[in-house]
């Protein structure tokens, strides 16, 4: 328990308004947000989506939960929120960046997006997940010049 509090407090950790990831506020500019309607302009003229940092958890209290309702044990929680506060290289296939808390998961996909007619989000037909066409496009982009290098 004191181990998880202290990375807590070493580290401001926040979670994001839209998918509810906990995520370390130093490493925000790295990370996606699958989740979010918002997509901001980068330096390099993107569009990127990003998390937006949710305010009102208490990750103390959260972590305090998950130990006594959800019954994880104190290792159990430490490692949950350690695997959050280390930021992968960028995946091959999809060439986003993920944290080690999503080492078996891959925000690829076989099939490409339905979008109906001027929609400017779609859905993935494999498993549901909302994608913003501009994102889409430029991800599409990245991929084909990764690709041919």
């Amino acid at each position: 328990m004191h181990h998880t509090f202290r990375i807590l407090d070493e580290e401001s950790f926040t979670t994001c308004q839209y998918c509810a990831e906990i995520y370390p506020v130093a490493k925000a500019s790295k990370l996606k947000c699958a989740a979010s309607h918002d997509f901001f302009i980068d330096n390099s003229q993107q569009s990127i989506q990003m998390h937006v940092a949710d305010r009102s958890l208490d990750l103390k209290r959260f972590c305090e939960y998950l130990n006594e309702e959800e019954e994880l044990d104190w290792r159990c929680v430490f490692a949950k929120i350690l695997a959050r506060s280390v930021i992968l290289p960028r995946c091959t296939i999809c060439m986003d960046k993920t944290t080690a808390a999503f080492l078996q998961s891959c925000n690829s996909h076989l099939a490409e997006p339905s979008f109906t007619n001027g929609a400017h989000i779609g859905v993935y037909p494999c498993c549901g997940k909302h994608v913003i066409r501009v994102a889409f496009e430029q991800h599409q982009e990245e991929v084909n010049r990764v690709k041919l290098s």
